[in-house]
């Protein structure tokens, strides 16, 4: 039997439902790790770095948005519900993106970065 695997979600900030349109991208952080080559030509090993957590996309300003408050949030719990019944999580977050909007399609581009990002399956 097939199942959904994508399409439709749902983002919210601090439980208020926003207007998700497009692909969002989401990674729950952690380490970035980077080979280190030799000049021997062996693999010696990897360096890590820690990197964020985030929940990328676009969102559709109805004209009932406050871009301003949008564009304030800190310390929020902010949630992605994906269409294969995941759901993605960030605490402490804070909105990172420069804010651009469009006229065309009345889209205001958000990026949401916190601390913890967390996973949760489907069950």
């Amino acid at each position: 039997m097939a199942q959904r695997i994508g399409g439709i979600i749902q983002v919210q900030v601090d439980g208020t439902v926003l207007r998700a349109k497009g692909d969002f991208e989401v990674n729950i952080g952690g380490v970035e790790r980077t080979e280190v080559m030799g000049s021997d030509g062996t693999l010696h090993g990897y360096t890590e770095k820690p990197i964020p957590a985030y929940i990328q996309g676009a969102i559709t300003d109805d004209g009932t948005l406050d871009i301003s408050a949008a564009k304030a949030v800190r310390d929020s719990t902010v949630t992605l519900r994906l269409g294969n019944g995941k759901t993605v999580s960030l605490a402490h977050a804070f909105y990172s993106a420069p804010g651009k909007q469009t006229t065309a399609e009345s889209e205001l581009e958000v990026k949401w970065v916190g601390e913890v990002g967390t996973e949760v399956k489907r069950s």
